[in-house]
């Protein structure tokens, strides 16, 4: 796997994502990274210059929306 640097270029950041989003498929919300995020979704969170707090901010959501997810799950039944 790459190793993030603060001055990552779209295409470098895009990659970096699916890489880790992949490796970490079945943590914490990865998977939906995988099957339903488009190179769009991911650059909402790009920051030029500072693509290792894009990537922090992009962990947060995951995290955020699987957690609300299983929160639903939850109560569903």
């Amino acid at each position: 796997m790459m190793i993030i640097s603060k001055d990552m270029t779209e295409p470098e950041f895009i990659g970096y994502v699916r890489s880790h989003a992949m490796t970490n498929y079945e943590k914490g919300g990865w998977d939906e990274v995988v099957e339903a995020w488009s190179d769009g979704d991911i650059l909402e969170y790009y920051i030029q210059g500072n693509t290792k707090k894009a990537f922090k901010d992009l962990a947060k959501s995951v995290k955020f929306r699987y957690e609300y997810a299983q929160e639903i799950r939850s109560t569903a039944f």
